[in-house]
């Protein structure tokens, strides 16, 4: 085959395809002269700004021969993968058209191995690399065709925690120029969540606007979630005014998700707000809204704060769980309060949750100055067999040190180390600096 001049090959328009880590054809390639033969296949154009390297207007280039060009020609309109029937191709054609031919259409055993995939995705006991190769090879082999399916898998991987692979399959299906409805959006900003990548969830909830979709309640709720698993409070309450802002009234769960990005962002007052701007709205709190509210306050030691939150629950007869009493004795113990601390954990023992030790380690914090205590609380764990972490040791060990007792120091190291916990370097030089200046 020869070179017809510059930006020409035997009659065919030069041209490279996008550029991509796994193209969506693996079909031959010849080049002559630095020119590559291609032809075009019809397809639907792609509307979406996200989905990467773009596929020009609505042709797919195929890098192709001269004789494989005419049989992607005659093969038009027909979809990547996935198809029940097979077409016949002619036997007598070989190499580069045979390539082509096959990699427009799925071979019989494709469907079986795309409904094998995603049983792997979704099945449970699967470990979480076989889910990552299973998504991998759904993608890299283009399996998945319909919008469904790329909607089930996503959902389903970022339920797995697989968040990275889940966006992977977005990006895949905006490539081949699959158009996503409302509801994919949705179901990608849950892996957004999962990844805390709240910035690419305001990008899709600009994307989507783009696209002359409206957001619903869920939608702007999916972006706040993803923004308070990053502690982008800010961003949390902006959602919440551009949601008033086009007539969408946040419900309980969306007011619940703000409320704890404040808290993960250490913002006890924009909290409080929030909460009264439910009682404005007359959107009633729950369990989880008081909860959160409790823990910001506890960032900024407003325990009188927190108690007042507490005893709205009670009033308002709502559950008080382990995850409450934990955080309350928490915010409690951070602002010295250790006498109110350990009312409360005496409390939650009449409970029937029990504490466990999360609840134990913020009282033990704020009572390492007090041994009795400190000592009564150990004993208190080991009867009711509450094993402690390494959060424990470090407070135990680090409280001995400023107080200059090598012995105990040395005593919860040795039993840190025995309970399989590796101590932090800098412990071990405080310990030996204490020891060198006892002798």
């Amino acid at each position: 085959m020869s070179c017809a001049g510059p930006g020409k090959c035997a009659g065919l328009r030069c041209t490279l395809p996008p550029s991509r880590s796994a193209t969506p054809l693996g079909v031959d390639q010849h080049e002559c002269h630095q020119h590559t033969v291609v032809t075009a296949v019809p397809l639907r154009p792609s509307r979406s700004p996200l989905q990467g390297p773009t596929v020009h207007g609505s042709w797919l280039t195929l890098v192709a021969g001269t004789a494989a060009a005419a049989a992607a020609t005659s093969a038009c309109g027909m979809r990547l993968q996935g198809r029940k029937r097979k077409p016949a191709i002619n036997p007598k054609v070989r190499g580069s058209a045979a390539i082509v031919a096959r990699a427009l259409v799925a071979t019989e055993e494709e469907p079986d191995r795309t409904t094998q995939l995603m049983r792997k995705i979704s099945y449970m006991g699967a470990k979480f690399d076989e889910v990552v190769e299973a998504a991998a090879e759904l993608r890299d082999n283009h399996l998945l065709q319909e919008l469904g399916q790329y909607r089930v898998a996503i959902k389903t991987l970022a339920k797995r925690g697989a968040w990275a692979s889940a966006l992977m399959l977005w990006d895949e299906m905006l490539w081949i120029g699959t158009v996503p409805e409302l509801l994919d959006y949705t179901v990608v900003m849950g892996a957004c969540r999962k990844g805390r990548k709240w910035e690419f969830a305001l990008q899709l909830l600009e994307d989507l606007q783009k696209q002359k979709l409206v957001p619903e309640l869920r939608t702007y709720t999916a972006a706040i979630s993803a923004c308070r698993e990053g502690a982008a409070w800010e961003q949390a309450l902006m959602l919440l005014k551009e949601m008033e802002e086009t007539y969408q009234n946040p419900d309980v769960i969306a007011y619940n998700a703000a409320i704890s990005a404040c808290e993960k962002g250490m913002q006890w007052e924009p909290a409080d707000n929030l909460l009264k701007e439910m009682h404005k709205w007359a959107v009633t709190p729950d369990h989880k809204t008081y909860s959160a509210l409790i823990s910001a306050c506890g960032w900024a030691q407003q325990w009188e704060q927190a108690i007042e939150h507490f005893d709205r629950m009670k009033g308002a007869k709502l559950p008080t769980d382990l995850i409450t009493y934990t955080a309350l004795i928490s915010t409690c113990a951070k602002a010295g309060c250790w006498e109110k601390s350990l009312y409360l954990l005496k409390e939650l023992q009449w409970k029937i949750v029990g504490p466990n030790i999360r609840t134990y380690n913020p009282v033990i914090q704020a009572c390492t100055q007090n041994y009795e205590i400190r000592d009564a609380l150990l004993a208190d764990m080991r009867t009711q067999t509450i094993k402690p972490n390494q959060v424990t040791y470090n407070t135990l060990i680090t409280a001995a040190l400023e107080n200059g007792d090598l012995q105990k120091a040395e005593c919860f190291m040795d039993d840190m180390i025995n309970r399989g916990f590796k101590p932090h370097p800098k412990l071990r030089e405080d310990i030996g600096r204490l020891r060198a200046s006892a002798l």
